[in-house]
Order: C-alpha cells, then sequence, then structure tokens
C-alpha cells in the first residue's frame, strides 16, 4: 500500500466493504470516508445489478472523475479498494499500482 501512497499525485485510499463499510483507512485528515464508502459501494452495487440483468459479467473497477479529484475504484472479492488522487493523475497508473497490491489486501482482509 505505502508504493500506492507513495505516488505524489495519490491524497489517499481506503478499503470498504461493498456494503460500504470502512474496513481500512489510508486518507489521513479526511472526516467523510464513511459517507464516500456508502457512495463508492452504491455505485458499485448499482452497476452489478445492470451487469447481472444485461448478462455482461462483473465489475471490476471504475473511475469518478471530479473537477477538483479523481475516484479509482477496484473490486477485490468482498471489498472495494478505493483511491482518491489529484484531478490531473493518469487513472491507468493508479489502476497498475493497485492491481500490484491486491493480494497484499487480500492479507489484510483474511
Amino acid at each position: 500500500m505505502n508504493r500506492l501512497l507513495g505516488i505524489k499525485t495519490v491524497k489517499g485510499a481506503f478499503i470498504c466493504s461493498k456494503d460500504g463499510l470502512l474496513i481500512e483507512n489510508y486518507y489521513k485528515g479526511r472526516t467523510d470516508i464513511d459517507e464516500i464508502c456508502a457512495m463508492i459501494a452504491a455505485i458499485h452495487n448499482e452497476a452489478e445489478e445492470s451487469f447481472k440483468f444485461l448478462k455482461e459479467g462483473y465489475v471490476e473497477k471504475f473511475i469518478i472523475e471530479k473537477e477538483e479529484e479523481t475516484i479509482c475504484v477496484i473490486a477485490t472479492g468482498a471489498s472495494l479498494l478505493t483511491v482518491i488522487t489529484q484531478s490531473e493523475v493518469k487513472p491507468g497508473l493508479v489502476f497498475v499500482y493497485a492491481r500490484k497490491i491486491i493480494d497484499e489486501i487480500r492479507e489484510i482482509l483474511g
């Protein structure tokens, strides 16, 4: 996780359940993480339901681009790794680093 957090454009990261509950917070100083977890889980779950309805597989990752920041989400088992970056970051770079630490995340979650 330190490699990912070491990217200068990464503001922080956290892991939440697909139910929207915070599991692990690596974004210190931000007070709305619980609300963001709920929002991320809701978006993911709606997309999953749509994919199931269309028989199109599962959501692996998604990006939310805002004016001041970008939110990158990767589904890993029953959890969602969320990385918040500065808006000018290349999301592909975040996903490359995140994929490299998925095993570490699974270890954290048991």
